[in-house]
């Protein structure tokens, strides 16, 4: 499966020559003060209409989002679709959904080309999508977003509001708490390494989805935020003691340029490193 970890913006100006020939599992805001039209065949999608209007076209009829509303779009639908404001699409691997949906082990994902977004639905995945919307940032996006994000789609498609066992199949509580914990020493152990879900899970002899649902149920976090948790307080600390650089710190802690150090750092701190670096709180610290 392929991750694309960061927005694409698309515009009026842009669309013809930016939209994707393969879509993957991606994040794409779609921005026009004019309406703009398109047409493709898309993998399993979740629409929604930050603001503005959409309208999607079938043989026999007209189907129109409005600001907060969302639809679903079934894998290897043909869409017809215009668009006025700033709206946002998700798109899902298959691979993706079929993995989770095999840990719950029951239901299917509904057949039907565009179904509406309950209201819950639509506010949950909201949740999880708000801090990758700033224009601005361009903040990145990872792989356990878009498992969020599958696994609301899923819970919506086979009808499971709410599930909070961590046992599966013929594993035991014990058997998989054994296996979180292996994940979070993995993670303070490589806490200065770039890591990925994939490290993770295999240290902990896990799949992904099934390591990313346990480890928050336990922890309250998942493991690749709390692998940012610990660099971002690595870097404060190397700051605040003695002084090193920036750009010492981002390679020290294997970023791969100072631009993506100062992204999520100010994610977790609300400042860039440099803002930070020159706060009165490390003022304070070297008097």
């Amino acid at each position: 499966m392929e991750f694309v970890n960061s927005v694409l913006y698309i515009n009026e100006c842009n669309y013809k020559t930016t939209f994707p020939s393969k879509l993957s599992n991606r994040l794409v805001i779609f921005e026009s003060e004019n309406t703009i039209g398109d047409h493709y065949q898309s993998n399993f999608s979740i629409k929604h209409v930050l603001s503005g209007l959409e309208r999607y076209f079938l043989k026999d009829k007209e189907i129109e989002l409005s600001t907060g509303q969302s639809l679903f779009v079934d894998n290897g639908s043909m869409v017809n679709v215009e668009s006025k404001g700033r709206c946002m699409a998700i798109f899902l691997e298959q691979d993706l959904l079929d993995e989770v949906l095999k840990i719950w082990g029951k239901g299917k994902i509904k057949k039907s080309p565009f179904t509406f977004g309950n209201k819950n639905m639509t506010i949950s995945v909201m949740e999880k999508i708000k801090p990758h919307l700033n224009e601005n940032e361009r903040i990145l996006l990872n792989e356990e977003f878009f498992y969020l994000v599958a696994e609301e789609f899923v819970f919506h498609q086979i009808g499971l509001l709410n599930c909070n066992d961590l046992c599966h199949g013929d594993e035991s509580v014990h058997g998989l708490t054994h296996r979180v914990l292996k994940a979070r020493d993995y993670i303070y152990d490589n806490r200065t390494e770039k890591i990925t879900l994939d490290d993770v899970a295999l240290a902990a002899c896990v799949s992904k989805y099934h390591l990313l649902r346990t480890f928050r149920s336990i922890f309250g976090i998942t493991p690749l935020h709390l692998h940012l948790r610990l660099k971002t307080m690595l870097a404060k600390e190397y700051m605040e003691s003695n002084g090193t650089s920036i750009t010492q710190i981002a390679e020290k802690l294997k970023y791969p340029d100072l631009q993506s150090f100062s992204r999520q750092f100010k994610l977790l701190t609300g400042k860039t490193p440099t803002e930070y670096y020159h706060s009165d709180s490390i003022l304070l610290r070297a008097c």
